[in-house]
């Protein structure tokens, strides 16, 4: 079972295109009256560091106090490329600031550790405000927060065939580095939105880029903004071409490069040299496999069964990649583990012993890979009390947890299931989780929450999350693959049962996962 990723405000966003034009000196589209109309058309680079490209007009629809808005701007690199990496602490990383460096082209340097309070985009990145028909400012300015690594196309003929950059930002609250950008050449959308309380009427959206961002990477503050005509207009007041609040654009499939290494995406065509693991080549990159602590720990209605969401990860410079080969039993497949060099050549395999592949009819209907985690339930002695019925995967990269390791995959694949795991009838299947992503299970299903909650005394328990439980994958490090959650049971005075996570460090998980539930 899953469910689609959260953007921010996508209630408030869609993939189409708007007509662009860019607030900075020298075009960066094409040239629509070039004087032979059978040709290539004229392209002229922008070659400053950066500029918003915005739409020809807005239109938004007042709906109760407010119009919600969709900005609809790009952001064009023309100097080399804008990139911005935030990290948190190396050492006890939840108790300490994320901390975002930049480099702008030859440009770089480092924003105070006040920036970020997460891993969703930069704060303050845009600044809108807006004018009447008369030219005078009304309402207030609004700072509003935005991710760079929106769809990106390449609008310049010199840019790179692909975009490097990663789609969409982290939204896991135990996310621990990540990484934007907007490549030299390309323009990306910027997931933004905001709303106003303006009344109905006619407007000019000024959007700009923040005064913060304007002075770290000497921009010009008259070539980094755009002014965009708004139209406000009563919710029921609403033409043949009106679709979400964008006026009368129709709507248009936009061209996303796609990026990243493929070097492992599919089954193994023939069985590879025999070359067994333990006679890698030195410096063969490796999987490391790590856990997250457990989140989203709650009782059902009953107080019978305990639910929690946890995450294991790669921090390795190599994807973890196991295929399944079919057996003779038509419902198993053994398991081999393959290793790749540092040019994505596979050079070793071997089988992952007392494991394979199970074909889960129940209600998954795909093959499933054993001893990839175990989730277990302990008391204050750590001793264990409750396991989870979870002992299967269908793995994917749900989660960007660390995109600033070495090796990591900026754009892997099979982030949402739509093809992996194979059917009942696929002879082999590859399961893969990319460096710098991780797999998130919602563990709310009876068999796999832990059960029998009501049999257990008040106190003080710990939801543990193990990675390659049984050592049976090969990795890099073993050391750090397990991860332990303080809760605390009690009964309350009407009898309910109730269930406490300590806090880990500054994490705040109000806002909830909002990624897969499966």
């Amino acid at each position: 079972m899953t469910s689609p990723r959260r953007l921010v405000a996508a209630a408030l966003l869609s993939t189409a295109c708007a007509t662009g034009t860019l607030a900075a000196t020298g075009p960066a589209v094409a040239d629509p009256g070039h004087e032979d109309p059978g040709g290539p058309g004229d392209v002229t680079a922008y070659d400053g560091p950066l500029a918003l490209m915005g739409a020809k007009k807005m239109k938004a629809e007042k709906d109760g106090r407010f119009s919600y808005l969709d900005l609809r701007v790009r952001a064009v690199a023309g100097a080399g490329d804008l990139e911005v990496r935030s990290n948190r602490p190396a050492t006890d990383p939840y108790d300490g600031p994320i901390t975002t460096t930049w480099t702008l082209g030859e440009q770089s340097g480092t924003f105070g550790s006040d920036l970020q309070p997460d891993f969703s985009g930069l704060p303050g990145l845009l600044e809108v405000s807006f004018r009447d028909a008369d030219g005078d400012p009304v309402g207030r300015t609004r700072s509003v927060a935005t991710c760079l690594n929106g769809d990106a196309e390449r609008i310049q003929p010199e840019g790179a065939a692909t975009n490097a950059y990663p789609w969409g930002c982290p939204y896991n609250p135990y996310t621990l580095g990540s990484v934007q950008g907007v490549q030299d050449g390309y323009a990306s959308r910027l997931w933004a939105a905001t709303r106003t309380r303006l009344p109905v009427g006619s407007y000019t959206a000024t959007v700009a880029v923040g005064d913060r961002y304007v002075a770290a990477w000497g921009l010009d503050p008259e070539e980094s903004h755009v002014d965009v005509p708004l139209t406000i207009r009563k919710s029921d007041d609403r033409g043949p071409d009106w679709r979400m609040g964008w006026g009368d654009q129709k709507a248009r499939a936009g061209a996303t490069a796609t990026g990243g290494s493929d070097a492992a995406a599919r089954p193994a065509a023939a069985e590879p040299a025999p070359r067994a693991a333990a006679d890698l080549p030195e410096g063969t990159p490796m999987p490391d496999l790590r856990s997250l602590p457990a989140f989203e720990i709650g009782l059902n209605g009953k107080g019978t069964q305990m639910s929690f969401a946890a995450n294991v990860w790669n921090a390795g410079n190599s994807p973890l990649v196991v295929d399944g080969f079919r057996t003779a039993d038509e419902d198993v497949m053994a398991a081999y583990q393959y290793f790749f060099d540092t040019d994505g050549e596979q050079v070793a395999y071997q089988s992952v012993e007392d494991s394979g592949f199970y074909w889960h009819a129940e209600n998954h209907n795909h093959w499933h890979f054993e001893d990839f985690a175990r989730y277990q339930l302990l008391d204050a002695d750590k001793q264990v009390v409750r396991d989870s019925g979870k002992v299967s995967f269908c793995l994917a990269n749900t989660d960007a947890v660390d995109y600033t390791v070495d090796g990591a995959d900026w754009r892997p694949e099979n982030t949402d299931l739509a093809t992996a795991c194979g059917s009942r009838g696929s002879l082999s299947v590859r399961e893969v989780l990319s460096a710098g992503s991780g797999d998130t299970y919602a563990q709310y299903r009876a068999g796999q929450a832990f059960g029998g909650i009501k049999k257990l005394a008040d106190g003080t328990y710990y939801v543990r999350v193990s990675a390659n439980p049984n050592d049976a994958l090969v990795e890099s490090d073993t050391t750090n693959n397990q991860v332990d959650r303080k809760v605390t049971l009690r009964t309350r005075p009407d009898g309910r049962r109730v269930v406490r996570a300590e806090k880990v460090g500054l994490i705040d998980e109000a806002w909830g996962y909002g990624g897969f539930r499966r």
